[in-house]
């Protein structure tokens, strides 16, 4: 029996499974109560399972300091390992197991309650996104193009991301841009259009056709203006100035306005020389 229990005493102990060696040990001593080698393993395996409990007891210790639980579980499993009666030990962990399932229920519950409030909220933000779209709807097929721009503001603000606002201004703009036109008001046709345009360029959006009518139109503009400042340019060069600057105004690259209007102001600064002369020569 000895030869056969020893070297699995052994074998367990250099597995670190201490309390199993220590039981074959045991069974050992009641087979041979005078033996002195049995004895002594005895009382080392229960000294080395002292030292074993004091080293996890202090790592037990930093755990508890940290809020490691997970850590503080492992110590509690180990020293039952050592000391598989440690009743202290049992009743800690059967506390500690009790805890952590009672925060993980808690924990569960909150996660609950959170996702219902989530799904709540989502759900409005569905239902206002969806009133928003069909209101944009609405106000296109009445027409109701000021009342769409208004909408923009209020989706953009609920919706900061959201792509349909700049879209329902590009269309509100372009369709009043093209009521102003058809009254023949072309100043504020060519507005509302810029307006249009702006608004895609943030987004990096082109409007070929757009942009080809605002030049149409501003052109006409700008023609209207510099044939006017012609008609005036020898008769009175502030009106014909004037006028220069309004067709520039609509149509900056005009080199022939801005030529003429920068003769016209050369002129102006001659008289005004020559008119000096004349009083100080008096």
């Amino acid at each position: 029996m000895f030869e056969q229990r020893s070297p699995i005493a052994d074998a367990l102990e250099k597995q670190q499974r201490y309390a199993e060696a220590l039981t074959q040990w045991k069974v050992l001593q009641i087979a041979y109560p005078d033996d002195e080698v049995v004895k002594q393993n005895i009382h080392r395996l229960e000294l080395l399972i002292s030292d074993s409990v004091i080293q996890q007891l202090a790592i037990l210790d930093k755990a508890k300091a940290s809020g490691d639980q997970k850590l503080e579980r492992e110590v509690y499993l180990k020293i039952l390992a050592l000391e598989p009666n440690n009743q202290i030990a049992i009743e800690e962990l059967r506390q500690f197991e009790w805890n952590y399932a009672y925060q993980e229920a808690s924990s569960k519950t909150a996660n609950i309650k959170k996702y219902f409030v989530e799904t709540q909220q989502e759900a409005k933000i569905s239902i206002q996104l969806n009133n928003y779209i069909e209101q944009g709807k609405q106000f296109v097929s009445d027409k109701k193009y000021q009342d769409l721009l208004q909408l923009a503001d209020k989706f953009e603000n609920t919706y900061p991301k959201h792509l349909l606002p700049n879209e329902y201004r590009i269309l509100a703009y372009s369709k009043l841009g093209e009521e102003q036109q058809k009254d023949n008001n072309t100043k504020q046709a060519i507005k509302f259009y810029k307006q249009a345009l702006k608004v895609a360029a943030v987004k990096g959006q082109k409007l070929p056709n757009l942009q080809k009518k605002t030049d149409q139109l501003s052109g006409l503009i700008a023609n209207r203006y510099l044939k006017l400042a012609n008609q005036v340019f020898k008769t009175d060069l502030d009106e014909a100035i004037n006028y220069f600057e309004q067709s520039l105004k609509y149509q900056p690259n005009n080199n022939k306005a801005r030529q003429l209007m920068q003769r016209a102001i050369k002129i102006r600064e001659n008289l005004l020389k020559i008119q000096k002369l004349d009083s100080n020569s008096d």
